[in-house]
């Protein structure tokens, strides 16, 4: 298992997603809006959608929080150069620490 903190890209895969749409062993255990930094919520609810510019805080298997960061990155870019399995570049991809 992992935690990870992401921010959300402005028309990227996640904006405008609800959380309950991630996948079933994702959690997100909190979200901080960009309209409010001073205000963290958590945990969201399931109907909980997220905005460009949120911070996501998620725990989860390695694999699926890769693909939330694909998910969220080629909406917004295509593929990245290194292929799909490439999130180097993406934004919060440094963020996903690895837990033991």
């Amino acid at each position: 298992m992992l935690v990870g903190r992401l921010t959300v890209a402005p028309g990227g895969g996640l904006d405008g997603l609800a959380v309950q749409d991630l996948s079933a062993r994702t959690r997100v255990v909190a979200i901080r809006r960009v309209a409010d930094r001073g205000v963290l919520e958590h945990p969201p609810r399931r109907d909980t959608r997220f905005a460009a510019g949120d911070e996501a805080y998620l725990i989860g298997p390695y694999e699926e929080l890769l693909q939330v960061l694909r998910r969220d990155a080629l909406s917004t870019s295509g593929l990245a150069p290194g292929g799909p399995a490439d999130v180097s570049g993406v934004e919060g991809s440094e963020n996903v620490v690895p837990r033991r």
